[in-house]
Formats: structure tokens, C-alpha cells, sequence
């Protein structure tokens, strides 16, 4: 009879720390991985592109985990490797059913953190992807008016949960800032005898995936999400997608030029006091919980970066909006 693996690593995110081009290393060294008894589930993930345990993350939010028993038992494997950057929005009851799902397993829970200063801008971009449209100055002034309330900033409230389920003991940290090289990363810290396998393995990545636009394009495509919610179209990544795909057949000389004259930047700064709080504070909680390497007494050593965007006021400009608006008409007929 199959039998539940009796280890699994469990790699919860966060959002915007490399997760997606993780999950493709993990996903493209299945053969290699399974031979060494490590078991990367493809059953679970949301796309091949995608490789994401999107599947299993569902199946946890609608209390049906228990339909995913056989696919877990059938992997016959020592050790599973988990992977799903929204792991991190579950919550308690879920958390526990995701111990249950596990058996007896040891757990060891993996989160990477990144400094402040990139992560605000790196959750705006990926927002406007979905669909917002706020500017990065109103996205910027409405998280550090209240840093607490947001765990891609205190992300304690996410490692609060997995400790209270799985045990502190449980909870490997990653400063992401301090490491070069992710995938090796953590093939030598979590699966030391498979760290051998990047070696020889001629899928690794040449790019990242998921970078970000430029500031002109972030630009362009946030306006256009504006427009879609003014004319009641559903959120989401079709405008962008639709950009990104066809955007570029249209001459955008103009525009481009006009929102480029209208770039300025707006400067983050990691010991800000909001932020310099949470950072004391999540280190007295969790440094011990950190794995090499890291700055001392600390997850990332604080710097300021200037982060462009584009000030608004250019969309006065009627030629500019007329060139917006059909743009948009442009999408909508595609």
C-alpha cells in the first residue's frame, strides 16, 4: 500500500521573491528529482509555464484537500516539495488542514523575504498586471500609512500563522537580498544531495520570469486598466496581455514621448520609522529562524532607491487622451 512521503519542504513564497522562476527549476528537474526520492507534484500545479501548486492552494481554500489523497499517496516518494506563493494567504483552519493533508511528514516551511524598498514597487507593478490603476505615489502613501496591515510588509502576520501550526522550529527564512543564485540557493540549503543536479541540468533559465515593465509601459497599461473600470470592464490581466501582444503594432511615439517627459521618482527608503519598527520588531521574533546568508542582527541591510513613475497631470492633454481612447477601442475590438 502507498504510503505518505515522511518529509516535505514547503516553499509558501512570498509573492515577488522568485517564487515563479523557482517553481520552474523544481518543475523542469522532476526526472532528475524523482530518482533521488523528491517529489514535485505536476498534478497540482496551475500550468506548465506556471508551475505553481496552484491546485493544491485551491483545494485547501474549499476544505477538499482530502480529494488530492491519492495523488499525494501515489507520488511514492521520501521527500515532496511543495511550492505556491499564495500559501501565504492561507489562514489558520486552512493552515491546519494543510498539517493534516501531510500525515505525519516533517515539515520544514520555506519563505523568502526582500527589502522594503523593492518590494513596494515590484507589488505595485504586479497589481497594475491585475488590473489596478492606482498611480505608485497613491499605491506608496496608502501602505505606509498604516505598514502593520499589509503582510507583504509585516510579514510576520503570515509567519504567526505557519508557527502556530507547524512550530517555529519548522520556519526557514530566506533573506532573498543576500542571495545570488535562488535555485542553488535552495537545492544546498533544503536538498543539499540534489544541488549536484543544476550542474548538469540544461533547463536553468536564462531570464527570469515575470519582469517587470518599464516605467512608460507600466504607465500606458495602468491608464488603460483606468479606462477598462470607467467602461465596467471585469479586472483583471486583459489589458495588459492585450499590450503586451498587440500594443506595440500602433505608433505610440507621442505618447511614450509625453509620459516620458513626465517621469519623476519618488524615493523609498528602508529605515523609514514605519518600516524600521517592523523590521526590530520581526527580527526579535523570527531571526533566529534565518538561514545563511544574511547581514548581521538583520534580513536585509536598509538602502533608499528612487523609483520612477509617471506624475499624472500630462492626461490634461487632449491629443493624449484622444490617443488613449483609441487604444482602448483598439482592445475592446480585438
Amino acid at each position: 500500500m502507498p504510503t505518505a512521503p515522511s518529509r516535505a519542504i514547503v516553499h509558501i513564497g512570498a509573492h515577488k521573491t522568485g517564487t515563479t522562476y523557482l517553481q520552474r527549476v523544481f518543475y523542469a528537474l522532476r526526472p532528475v528529482l524523482r530518482d533521488a526520492g523528491v517529489a514535485f507534484p505536476s498534478e497540482w500545479i496551475q500550468s506548465e509555464d506556471q508551475p505553481s501548486h496552484r491546485r493544491l492552494y485551491a483545494a485547501l481554500t474549499d476544505d477538499r484537500a482530502d480529494t488530492l489523497r491519492a495523488e499525494l499517496l501515489a507520488q511514492a516518494a521520501e521527500l515532496l516539495l511543495i511550492s505556491s506563493e499564495d500559501l501565504v494567504y492561507l489562514q489558520e483552519p486552512q493552515i491546519q488542514a494543510l498539517r493534516g493533508f501531510l500525515d505525519d511528514a516533517a515539515v520544514t516551511i520555506v519563505f523568502h523575504c526582500r527589502r522594503w524598498s523593492e518590494i513596494m514597487p515590484s507589488v505595485w507593478q504586479e497589481r497594475i498586471k491585475h488590473g489596478f490603476s492606482e498611480t505608485f505615489l497613491q499605491f506608496v502613501a496608502a501602505a505606509l500609512a498604516d505598514p502593520n496591515r499589509l503582510e507583504f510588509l509585516q510579514f510576520g502576520a503570515v509567519l504567526d500563522r505557519y508557527a502556530a501550526v507547524f512550530g517555529k522550529t519548522a520556519l526557514r527564512i530566506v533573506c532573498y537580498n543576500s542571495v545570488s543564485d535562488l535555485a542553488r540557493h535552495f537545492l544546498d540549503t533544503f536538498l543539499p544531495a540534489q544541488a549536484a543536479l543544476l550542474e548538469n541540468a540544461a533547463l536553468l533559465l536564462e531570464e527570469r520570469p515575470n519582469r517587470s515593465l518599464p516605467p512608460v509601459q507600466t504607465e500606458i497599461v495602468r491608464v488603460l486598466n483606468l479606462i477598462h473600470r470607467s467602461q465596467d470592464g471585469a479586472q483583471g490581466s486583459a489589458v495588459r496581455e492585450w499590450f503586451l501582444r498587440d500594443g506595440q503594432r500602433y505608433d505610440l511615439t507621442r505618447l511614450s514621448g509625453t509620459i516620458q517627459a513626465h517621469l519623476t521618482t519618488l524615493r523609498l527608503n528602508d529605515a523609514e520609522p514605519a518600516l524600521d519598527a517592523i523590521h526590530r520588531r520581526l527580527w526579535a521574533e523570527y531571526g533566529d529562524c534565518v538561514v545563511d546568508p544574511h547581514p548581521a542582527d538583520r534580513f536585509f541591510a536598509p538602502v533608499s532607491r528612487d523609483i520612477p513613475y509617471a506624475e499624472p497631470r500630462y492626461l490634461a492633454d487632449p491629443a493624449i487622451r484622444h490617443q488613449y481612447d483609441a487604444l482602448y477601442r483598439a482592445f475592446r475590438t480585438a
